[in-house]
Formats: C-alpha cells, structure tokens, sequence
C-alpha cells in the first residue's frame, strides 16, 4: 500500500482508489480536472455519492468529516460574535489604568497578541476621510461621539425580504482612528484540492476570521480600548461592509490581484485573507508594498487558464491591461483593476490554488 504523503510516486490509472488519506496530488490531479469537467464541482450529487460508497480519496466519510470539522461553529451558521467584541472585565474594575504605550510599541504588541491568536500579520491603517468612502455607507455612520453604538432605525421601506437579513447600522467614534487588518492564512495545499471534499481551504479561513479577530477584540477591551469589527456574517463583509481587499492592499498585507483578491508575497492569492479591527488605541500605520505582484499578473493570466480549462469558460477578465471601468454591478468603482464577471464564479479555488 502506498505512503499517503507520497505525493512523487506515480498510481496507476484507475477509477477509485483505496482511501489511504489525502488523495496524492498525481491523483488527484488527473482525478479532480475529470470530475470537474463531468460534475462542476462536488456537490454534484452523483459524483459525492459513488465517491463516499466506494471510499474515494477526496470523497471518503472521513473527508466529509474533515470539510464538516472545519466549518464547526462558524459565524454564519451558528455563532454570532458581538460587534464591539466579548465581554471582558476593564481596567477600571480591576483597579488599574488603562495600558499606554507609543504608537510603534502598540503595534508591535497587537502584532505579536494577533501572531499568537493565529493571524501571521497585520497592518495598520489610519482612518481619514478617503478611508472612511471604503465603508459601505448602507451600514456604518461616523460620529463626533466617544463611543460606538447601533442606530435602531427599522429596516427601510425597500428592504428585500427573503434570504436577506437586516442589521440596523453602526455608528463608529471618530476618535477610533485606526484599523488592524490581520491575514488569516488560508492552506494552500488544501485549496488545490477543487472538486473533492478536501478543498477545505477556501472555507476554512471564514471560520477561522472571526475566531482570530475575537481574540484581538478581547485583548484590546481588556487593555482599556474599544475594538470594533463585523464578522458576523463570516464572509467578513457583514452589515456593515467594507472592501477588505482595500484594507489588506493599503496596509502592505499583500497587492491586489487579476482575480480581485488579496495576494501576499508569502502565500500567492491562497494564502492570505484580510479583516479589519477599528480601535481607539494609537497604533503606528504601515506602508502599503510592491513586491511586483500586480504588474506580473499583466503577463501571467495562470489563474484564468485554469478556470477555463476546467470549466469552458472563465469570469477572469484576461486584459493585457488594467482598466478603470467595472464589469457590472457588483464591482466597486474608483480603482484601476480586472474586473471579475462574480456572476460567473463557479469556484473561488480553481483560481486561488493556482
């Protein structure tokens, strides 16, 4: 029987093969662009079916279980995380001031509390008045008040029923003037795994986000400081909304990408997600990069290639250049960018893994 992690040893071909662990990726590979072609993607009831009776790496009980365990308790299916974060007990109650420091010696601290939560980096950014137009204006007001707070305005008179949910807006203190956009590091090897029960990476991050950014909240409150964030909803845009793309761009965390999502030096457009933290705590902004992602994706079109080839068709625009003007609705205006056609998206890791 051969090892699980063999990943070099070349299997014959066969329709299913015993399940020894994760699928190797010779396999799965020849596997994955097959089913993909066939079924789309795993929820293709035929192909999960024969799959999980006949133990197929990738669509095996235990692989169910795996994709199960990893999206336990995320916030959009049965954990919602207060906005302005856990409660904790204050300085004041314990007797003490509130923790000061200098801007550089803050970050530095938030950088290692967020490190040793689970996100591998942060950035910091300064909210001014261009900052604040990358908060969905439905869901976030700025006030001259001290502190954050939810307006109770009813849902207007337009508001779509259905699948839709409600949230009244937030108000955010102008005096919280910062942002802490932590990553989440999404596992590449497991993004490569489309089309099986195993591509747990493009998902597993969203479950991961809010835990991670709960942790943050809680050690700033207890450090005397408001710590505010929206990710309820678990995608991260919750009701408020804003463009983490933008926040993890200007940042430094990464650049933008063909596909529209952050991409780090580190981990490529897999391994990187950002969420961001508004708090009153003096922090020290950092710098956005250029690493020369952005400008190799003008010759590099990988991510676009694969989709097509797997799907027939692709919602990567495959321009040589970038260009100011959307391509519908659902892209933000105001950037110079390629634009994705999301109506078309089948499967965010086709691209992501490349």
């Amino acid at each position: 029987m051969m090892n699980a992690f063999d990943v070099g040893t070349e299997q014959p071909a066969a329709d299913f093969f015993p399940s020894v662990g994760f699928a190797p990726r010779d396999q799965h590979d020849r596997d994955s662009l097959d089913y993909a072609k066939k079924g789309r993607n795993e929820r293709n009831p035929a192909i999960a079916k024969i799959g999980l009776e006949k133990g197929t790496p990738g669509y095996a009980l235990r692989d169910v279980a795996l994709n199960v365990g990893s999206n336990a308790h995320r916030a959009d299916n049965e954990v919602r995380f207060p906005w302005d974060g856990p409660a904790v007990t204050s300085p004041e109650k314990r007797g003490v001031s509130r923790w000061t420091g200098t801007p550089e010696e803050a970050t530095n601290m938030v950088r290692a509390a967020a490190h040793f939560f689970g996100s591998p980096k942060i950035g910091v950014i300064q909210i001014d008045s261009d900052i604040k137009k990358l908060f969905f204006p439905s869901g976030t007001k700025f006030t001259d008040g001290d502190v954050a707070y939810i307006d109770k305005d009813a849902p207007p008179s337009n508001f779509a029923k259905g699948r839709n949910t409600y949230s009244p807006v937030k108000v955010l203190p102008n005096k919280a003037k910062y942002i802490i956009v932590f990553a989440v590091q999404q596992p590449v090897e497991m993004t490569k795994r489309g089309n099986t029960q195993q591509q747990l990476g493009a998902s597993i991050r969203y479950a991961n986000a809010p835990l991670i950014g709960a942790r943050i909240q809680a050690f700033l409150k207890t450090l005397g400081y408001q710590a505010l964030t929206d990710m309820g909803s678990g995608s991260g845009q919750g009701s408020w909304g804003w463009s983490n793309v933008a926040f993890g761009s200007l940042c430094g965390n990464g650049e933008l990408s063909r596909i529209g999502m952050l991409m780090s030096h580190e981990w490529g457009p897999a391994g990187i997600y950002g969420q961001g933290i508004v708090t009153d705590l003096e922090l020290a902004p950092t710098n956005p990069i250029d690493a020369g992602m952005f400008r190799f994706c003008k010759v590099c079109k990988t991510c676009g290639t694969t989709c097509n080839e797997i799907n027939g068709w692709s919602p990567i625009n495959m321009d040589d250049e970038p260009t100011w003007d959307p391509s519908g609705p659902w892209n933000r205006v105001g950037k110079k960018a390629y634009p994705m056609d999301w109506t078309r998206c089948m499967f965010c890791p086709y691209c992501q893994g490349t």
